[in-house]
């Protein structure tokens, strides 16, 4: 919360040499950009629905098949 859209990590750490602490540093950066996520973000998706007649039975099981299929996607998306 509050970071920057895009921007750059760094860590500065170091290593214990000979019972020295830190004699050697290191430093690492990893440079990030929040603005490339919505790209590689899945879509919802409704999933198909059949027009038919809304009296019969068999339009509203399609559309319940439909709607089964739909969730059946996004749960799968879910582990991308």
């Amino acid at each position: 919360m509050g970071a920057p859209v895009t921007g750059e990590l760094q860590v500065t750490y170091g290593r214990d040499v000979g019972g020295r602490p830190g004699s050697h540093e290191y430093v690492t950066k990893h440079r990030y950009d929040f603005t490339l996520w919505p790209k590689i973000t899945p879509e919802a998706w409704t999933g198909a629905r059949n027009e038919g007649n809304s009296s019969d039975p068999l339009t509203h099981l399609k559309n319940i098949d439909f709607g089964l299929r739909a969730i059946a996607h996004h749960l799968g998306e879910t582990t991308r």
